[in-house]
């Protein structure tokens, strides 16, 4: 596996940071640990490497301002770009 890392681009969620080589946000991974979701449950349902989950709660805690202002704006925002669902059984 390649090094993990955030990145941000226009192009994907709106430049909101994100794990590279995938569309799910900082914001995403987030909310479900703020749920009371363990790194290993996060993982299971995001299809991502529990490393991945670790890398993002470490960007949240190192930017939580920036993190909690997305999520605040995207769930005043009319465009649904929600939480992406966990997988189906």
């Amino acid at each position: 596996m390649s090094e993990i890392k955030i990145v941000s681009s226009e192009d994907k969620l709106g430049g909101e940071p994100r794990l590279k080589d995938t569309r799910v946000g900082v914001s995403h991974v987030t909310q479900y640990y703020e749920k009371g979701w363990n790194v290993e449950k996060i993982s299971r349902e995001l299809n991502l490497n529990p490393l991945q989950v670790v890398k993002a709660l470490e960007y949240y805690y190192k930017n939580p301002e920036e993190i909690r202002q997305i999520i605040k704006d995207r769930k005043t925002n009319t465009i649904d770009a929600s939480t992406p669902s966990p997988k189906k059984a």
